[in-house]
């Protein structure tokens, strides 16, 4: 179903009684004195309801939402894109009002994307080389040139430094004291252990934040010697000798090494500190 977009600004009634009178439409001003309409309005007409109220229904599946400019176009956009079970995807926009015929193809931007959906997703570096995977993206847009897996590698790299830079930045702006958790896992079969760290902090919003700052394999054997270069390795990394309010680790014996190393070495740099 259509509606030219002269027809969809001239809002209806919902209600017939078979008098001409109860289905006059609402006259609007001249288009001189109008504002530009957004184009959104080609897929709704405006309808009027209970007590006079004006509603868009949508072209497609018929769903009456709130019309008056009260409201704004946002939430219609939305139906289209997000709701409308009936809205062709061709046909889609975008939540900017931008028509979808005005997308233009990326290769820089697609290839960064497919690295970030290779770390969500765990995806293979080789899933470029996967032959149906190939054809599948090559129905969807056959100028995107899938990256080899040493160039998918370097991608993912590259979102990662990209990711600590905004995480560091971050951490340095914050005004509160921080604290880190950690915990390693050891496998059964090689007997390779890695190691977790999180920090966690309450932002401005009071919000509680996590964010893994590290997930590194450690040498054997790891010991609270080495679990506490490890520790502080990361702490000067992400600059946090001045913000650590507490570590949180399970009751292992190496952990328990390892924490009085660290508090050692942060009250020794305190005492220093103060000295000079």
């Amino acid at each position: 179903m259509s509606t030219s977009r002269s027809e969809s600004s001239q809002p209806t009634s919902l209600h017939s009684s078979g008098h001409s009178g109860d289905n006059e439409e609402v006259t609007n001003q001249s288009r001189s004195s109008k504002r530009k309409q957004s184009i959104v309005w080609e897929h709704f007409t405006k309808v009027r309801g209970v007590n006079d109220s004006l509603h868009a229904k949508c072209n497609y599946c018929e769903k009456l939402l709130s019309g008056g400019s009260a409201y704004g176009t946002t939430h219609l956009k939305k139906h289209l894109n997000n709701a409308c079970p009936k809205f062709k995807l061709e046909h889609r926009i975008g939540l900017s009002g931008s028509p979808r015929n005005e997308f233009k193809f990326d290769q820089v931007k697609s290839r960064k994307d497919l690295a970030i959906a290779c770390i969500k997703h765990k995806y293979p570096f080789n899933i470029g080389e996967h032959e149906y995977f190939e054809i599948f993206l090559s129905g969807l847009n056959p100028d995107f040139k899938l990256p080899c897996r040493n160039t998918i590698r370097s991608d993912v790299i590259e979102v990662y430094e990209e990711e600590k830079v905004k995480i560091y930045k971050l951490l340095d702006g914050l005004r509160c004291k921080v604290s880190l958790t950690t915990d390693i896992w050891t496998s059964e079969h090689s007997h390779v252990a890695y190691c977790c760290l999180t920090v966690h902090f309450v932002d401005d919003s009071w919000e509680l934040q996590k964010k893994i700052l590290a997930f590194r394999k450690m040498p054997y054997p790891h010991d609270g010697e080495t679990l506490f270069s490890f520790m502080k390795e990361m702490i000067l990394e992400w600059n946090l000798d001045k913000k650590l309010f507490s570590i949180v680790v399970d009751n292992a014996t190496n952990n328990d090494v390892m924490i009085r190393k660290v508090k050692d070495w942060i009250l020794y740099d305190l005492l220093v500190a103060r000295e000079m």
